[in-house]
């Protein structure tokens, strides 16, 4: 019997090695660690299946139901999550032309330490390998929009990508805007008849594929509220919580959502934040110098610097624009776009650099060679500062699940010795939050820690809700549920006049119920 044989490029195997690298280096700790915290103590809640369609992401049950199973085990959703990164990265390479060792290394590193990804697996881990595949599925539309030869069937290709991944999560749309912008601008730099012609009819093609699939997904996503009965929720990072502005409200939204990205840069975040923010600013201003010394080598037209010009200046609102539709509203997972000025960056400079080896009996000089190690330098330099990071900030979420288990055992055991208390019975209500208790403290060292949405806090729990996932998939203890909003009034004001676990009075009975606070009741 023969050997089968799989010839896999060695492009793609590169990019293999170093992407599977840097996820172990940045995340490897987490997929291998409990640590769920936050919004990820849903790994195993079967009403969060509810809850991600009510949002808009009525793709994700299926996701669950054909691949990876309704619980997120922290290994698997690893796993598949390198995968999908695999994917994302070797397009992103074959998009704008990546060929060298260390472009790709670079790409990889760059790809998998985005903070939009840290704070992925920080606090919403269930959710991560979903969110890659969006990732991929967003890259792989505009690689067919932009570089597909068959122009209507894979402009329809992508209209399905498309609407699978805004069914995923919505906000991984923006680097499908941002990378198509990013190739017309590096396609203007190119200089034959065809470039203006060809960056302006792909970019049409991008354009026509995002409006017909938002009206697919539309479509499907009313059919899908209408069959399971969902209502739909409004919160700022859901379908309806999205509003339609005009007039001077619109205007000034607009203006927003442009400088978002900008300001987001000043307030970049890292182990050393003023480092990560002059890293970054580095590489962007190298990515320009880059550009400008292709485009004068290149000796562009008038008509190509103007096009890359505009493109430039419109890529903050191009990696940024749902922020328009949510009135401001950017949840720290929907901005993974913004690293792809970056990765544009690390694209003009091997540019820049193939034309400087390409000049026919020149030498290239020792300046222009230190130019050339400025940027891979400093995204080195800036991947190690985000690693240590994002170590240091699963540790801190692995040390809260600890803590948690701690303080809700001894909670359990002052329930348990109420005379009468009956478990799985009894109806129990637990008032206000535990980071907020007279037993919580900020840890040494933990400070800074603080900016990811579900990181500021100080237990793996962050809402009434996520108490009952703790209890229910965490330890497994059987309890009656008491919401807060269904107390009674004599309830109410017991709650009123108690203090805060773990004070005396802290625990007790209330109108045939148990109460439990923590804090004050939260409105």
């Amino acid at each position: 019997m023969e050997k089968l044989d799989v010839q896999i490029q060695p492009k793609l195997k590169k990019i293999a090695l170093y992407t599977l690298i840097f996820m172990a280096l940045l995340h490897g700790y987490r997929y291998v660690s409990l640590g769920f915290s936050h919004d990820s103590l849903a790994f195993a809640w079967q009403p969060d299946l509810e809850w991600q369609i009510s949002l808009g992401r009525y793709m994700q049950p299926f996701y669950w139901w054909i691949i990876r199973g309704r619980i997120a085990a922290p290994f698997i959703v690893g796993v598949l999550s390198y995968g999908y990164m695999v994917g994302s990265v070797y397009g992103v390479a074959s998009l704008l032309d990546l060929k060298a060792k260390t472009s790709l290394f670079l790409l990889a590193g760059l790809m998998c330490g985005s903070l939009a990804f840290i704070a992925l697996d920080a606090t919403y881990s269930h959710t991560a390998d979903v969110y890659m595949l969006a990732l991929m599925l967003n890259i792989a539309a505009a690689w067919l929009c932009l570089r597909g030869r068959r122009r209507v069937p894979s402009v329809l290709a992508a209209v399905v990508l498309l609407v699978i991944s805004t069914g995923l999560y919505q906000a991984y749309l923006q680097v499908f805007t941002a990378l198509t912008m990013v190739w017309a601008l590096l396609r203007l730099l190119k200089t034959d008849d065809r470039a203006i012609p060809e960056a302006v009819a792909r970019c049409a093609q991008s354009f026509l594929a995002l409006m017909l699939a938002m009206a697919l997904f539309f479509v499907g996503y009313y059919v899908v509220m209408a069959v399971t009965g969902v209502e739909a929720v409004s919160r700022e990072n859901s379908i309806g919580g999205m509003k339609v502005l005009s007039g001077a409200a619109l205007v000034d939204m607009v203006k927003t959502t442009w400088k978002m990205p900008l300001w987001k840069l000043k307030r970049l975040q890292g182990r050393i934040a003023p480092l990560a923010r002059m890293l970054t600013a580095v590489v962007l201003m190298t990515g320009a110098a880059a550009t400008i010394f292709t485009a004068r080598r290149s000796r562009v037209s008038a008509w190509q610097a103007l096009g890359m010009a505009v493109l430039a200046l419109l890529l903050p609102f191009g990696m940024n624009w749902i922020c328009l539709f949510y009135s401001g509203a950017v949840h720290d997972l929907m901005m993974y776009a913004y690293i792809v000025p970056l990765l544009a960056a690390l694209a003009a400079n091997e540019r820049a650099w193939n034309l400087a080896l390409a000049d026919e009996g020149k030498q290239i000089g020792k300046k222009t060679r230190a130019a050339a190690c400025v940027l891979p330098l400093a995204v080195l330099t800036l991947l190690f500062d985000r690693g240590i990071y994002a170590n240091q900030m699963y540790l801190k979420k692995d040390l809260e699940y600890d803590a948690t288990q701690s303080v809700m055992t001894r909670v359990l055991d002052r329930v348990e010795q109420l005379d009468g208390y009956e478990p799985g019975e009894t109806p129990v209500c637990f008032i206000g939050n535990i980071s907020r208790s007279p037993i919580a403290m900020t840890r040494a060292g933990f400070e800074d820690y603080v900016y990811f949405t579900g990181a500021d806090k100080l237990f793996a729990v962050t809402d009434e809700n996520m108490i009952w996932m703790y209890l229910g998939d965490v330890m497994a203890y059987p309890m009656a549920r008491l919401n807060t909003a269904d107390l009674s009034e004599a309830q109410r004001e017991a709650a009123e006049n108690m203090d805060g676990f773990p004070k005396k009075g802290s625990v007790r009975w209330a109108d045939g119920a148990v109460l439990v606070k923590f804090s004050e009741m939260e409105e």
